[in-house]
């Protein structure tokens, strides 16, 4: 049961950055629950950045990738 848990988490996350990819800079979740996994994903590519200097578009498609 975790390990499906961790795999819905983990597809989620992916679709999260899909939306990075595909909307404009400034955008709004409407759900409480995509905005709070938004706003991880984007501390993780905080985290990133010092490691990958690149746009973060470009970043999640690596992490896609």
């Amino acid at each position: 049961m975790l390990f499906s848990l961790l795999h819905a988490f983990l597809l989620f996350a992916c679709v999260v950055l899909l939306v990075r990819l595909t909307m404009p800079a400034r955008y709004a979740l409407l759900n409480p629950y995509a905005a709070m996994l938004d706003s991880l994903v984007t501390r993780g590519l905080d985290k990133l950045k010092p490691a990958f200097p690149l746009p973060t578009k470009t970043l999640c498609g690596l992490l896609l990738v």
